[in-house]
């Protein structure tokens, strides 16, 4: 039995042999082998051996058949297609085992390449675009193709009729005239049932009070602004005072280390420490100028904040919705009318809301 793998790789050199005469067909597959598309293929590389051309392309086409997933079955299909002159199947089908040939066979990628070449040089190429997700390509009455593929159709030269069937409609079918060797590009579009747009839901009046607040919720807001900015200037004071108040001490520090006398050192300042005790009395006036703003913004935001919350939780917890007034609730018109007869006697009450 020869070895399968070696026997497929025979069949592009095999298919090229032009036998004068056919030396006898090989039994046909038994039962059991009827399933194996290597087998098939052996069985088909051994009628092209014999000359039987047509013979063996029913066995590559049942070797594809089932195996329809892998490129050997293909490829061998449409070689053999191309050498009995079905140009428009031997192209699909060399389509379909070179878009599944492993990176690796670069070589035989190329060889393959050329015998579609050869294939779509007798036959018209069609790149069709659609605006369906679901449907059939049919060419003639005949499905070819869904949708979802991008594999170009193959078709005969001459005139044809193409046209989209799906679940949603169909689209009109587009007549167009197949040349050799030439690709044609064509949208087909679902005649879909236009929809009534709906009618934009009507605005709804916008509540008059959403927009506008009560006199103890304006006062949170106005007192939240100023707790921010109060809080912010007197942060900002504390800062400096802090920066100044450590250039103080680096001053008397700097003057008790030249004068040898920690605290009086400015009394009687020697000429050398004059410009020293003059920045010292400068810084410490300053620092004196920012202890009573300092203070004030520090107390205002501590009020407000005071303020603020008190406020907040007012707002939040005891302070009602206010009730809506009567013409809010729709009442447009109220009648009083007494009732009386010899049995009752009564008010009737009536009104439009």
């Amino acid at each position: 039995m020869p070895n399968p793998r070696r026997s497929i790789s025979l069949v592009a050199f095999a298919l090229s042999l032009h036998a004068t005469a056919a030396m006898g067909a090989p039994p046909p597959l038994p039962p059991e082998k009827m399933n194996d598309p290597t087998e098939a293929t052996n069985q088909a590389v051994a009628l092209v051996q014999k000359g039987d051309m047509r013979q063996a392309l029913l066995y590559f086409q049942h070797a594809f058949s089932l195996a329809n997933k892998a490129f050997d079955t293909a490829a061998n299909l449409g070689v053999a297609e191309l050498a009995l002159g079905r140009y428009r199947d031997a192209a699909t089908h060399l389509t379909m085992a070179i878009e599944r040939i492993p990176a690796s066979q670069q070589e035989r990628k190329s060889r393959l390449l050329t015998r579609l070449n050869e294939a779509k040089a007798h036959v018209a190429t069609l790149r069709i675009k659609t605006n369906a997700e679901y449907g059939m390509i049919v060419v003639d009455d005949v499905p070819v193709q869904p949708v979802t593929s991008t594999t170009p159709v193959f078709v005969d030269p001459g005139p044809h009729f193409v046209q989209l069937k799906g679940p949603q409609g169909d689209s009109d079918p587009v007549e167009i005239v197949g040349e050799p060797g030439k690709e044609l590009g064509l949208v087909l579009r679902l005649r879909l049932e236009e929809q009534e747009p709906e009618a934009p839901a009507p605005a709804l009046e916008a509540d008059r009070d959403d927009a506008s607040f009560t006199p103890a919720q304006v006062a949170t807001m106005v007192g939240s602004a100023l707790t921010i900015a109060a809080g912010g200037v007197a942060l900002g004071l504390f800062v400096r005072q802090s920066t100044l108040d450590g250039q103080v001490d680096d001053l008397r520090e700097s003057i008790a280390t030249q004068s040898g006398t920690p605290n009086s050192g400015c009394f009687e300042p020697a000429a050398s420490l004059a410009p020293t005790c003059a920045q010292l009395r400068n810084t410490l006036n300053s620092r004196n100028d920012l202890v009573t703003p300092s203070n004030a913004m520090g107390w205002s935001t501590l009020g407000f904040g005071v303020l603020t919350g008190g406020l907040l939780t007012y707002v939040l917890f005891f302070e009602e919705p206010s009730e809506p007034e009567a013409d809010e609730l729709g009442v447009s018109h109220l009648t009083l009318r007494p009732m009386l007869n010899a049995h009752f006697g009564a008010l009737h009450l009536g009104g439009r809301w």
